[in-house]
């Protein structure tokens, strides 16, 4: 992705079983985690952090969506002050840019879990 910013979205679909961590990542240039995304099946709780060096303060809200053998679909939008996260329509969290989000180069969705994996449906970024 060449440049992202203020007005953007960033939006993965796919569908899960029942434990695992799929994981999104908005990284810049420098390899920092601006914003990772990481529902954690076998604790039932949504991740949400910033990568400098070193991992942030962890923001844990509650709102996502559980359900395993049905599509989920997570959306990132930028604002001017945070990212709006919404877990299949649904608003869960407004996250606090700790890095400018102009300086977001990549994103990146991985599995993490178990050897049954989640399957892919989309990725997307909306300008």
């Amino acid at each position: 992705m060449d440049k992202f910013g203020i007005g953007m979205a960033i939006e993965v679909t796919y569908i899960t079983p029942d434990n695992g961590r799929p994981t999104l990542n908005l990284r810049d240039r420098s390899n920092n985690i601006i914003l990772h995304v990481n529902p954690r099946w076998e604790e039932r709780v949504l991740v949400l952090n910033t990568h400098i060096g070193g991992w942030g303060g962890e923001e844990r809200p509650s709102g996502f969506d559980f359900s395993s053998g049905v599509p989920i679909t997570v959306r990132v939008e930028a604002k001017p002050e945070h990212f709006v996260i919404l877990v299949n329509g649904k608003v869960v969290h407004n996250y606090r840019h700790r890095l400018p989000v102009a300086s977001v180069c990549a994103a990146e969705w991985g599995w993490k879990g178990t050897n049954k994996e989640a399957k892919l449906i989309s990725l997307s970024v909306f300008y």
